[in-house]
């Protein structure tokens, strides 16, 4: 162990996990490094987003970057989103066509 995490216990077998890692892990990466498109996972700071992203799923953002809720454990910015209108869900599924 090594002298800098000595004065703390080791975590039981059940409580700890292995990083995510594969190649749906690295093409959801590689798709969303020059996305335009807000995705839930990267707005709200998910600290389980590798887990999804390593299955090769992703939640996506169809009224832009700001959302309706205020949950205390989430890093997205609350606010009233953009305008819905019946192209919303087309012009986000274009966006996230255009990235893979």
């Amino acid at each position: 162990m090594s002298p800098v995490l000595s004065w703390r216990p080791r975590l039981p077998r059940h409580l700890t996990r292995t990083v995510p890692e594969g190649e749906a892990l690295a093409a959801v990466q590689t798709a969303l490094a020059d996305a335009a498109f807000p995705t839930v996972c990267r707005e709200a700071c998910c600290p389980n987003r590798t887990d999804c992203w390593a299955r090769g799923t992703l939640a996506f953002q169809i009224l832009g970057a700001v959302c309706t809720r205020r949950c205390a454990f989430c890093a997205e910015n609350p606010g009233a989103p953009a305008r819905w209108t019946p192209r919303s869900p087309r012009i986000s599924f274009a966006r996230f066509k255009n990235c893979l």
